[in-house]
């Protein structure tokens, strides 16, 4: 038996998850509060073009079969 003190829940509820679930929770969290600023875009876009030049640029198409096989064969990519 656990017995939590009523000052760590004060008038919210409590949740146990496990400790990797909460690292994940933590994680997503952080990436949607992330600004992409003015400069981020800048910068992917000189990279883009340098990859593109270099001919190392994936197409659209093959990002998708490689990362969503089953959308690509839903659409005949």
């Amino acid at each position: 038996m656990l017995t939590i003190p009523k000052n760590l829940i004060k008038n919210d509820d409590l949740v146990v998850i496990p400790r990797k679930e909460y690292e994940a929770f933590l994680e997503l969290r952080e990436v949607k509060t992330a600004r992409v600023t003015e400069d981020d875009v800048l910068r992917w876009s000189k990279e883009a073009k340098k990859l593109k030049k270099e001919g190392k640029l994936p197409l659209f198409k093959d990002l998708i079969k490689k990362e969503y096989p089953a959308l690509a064969k839903k659409h005949r990519l």
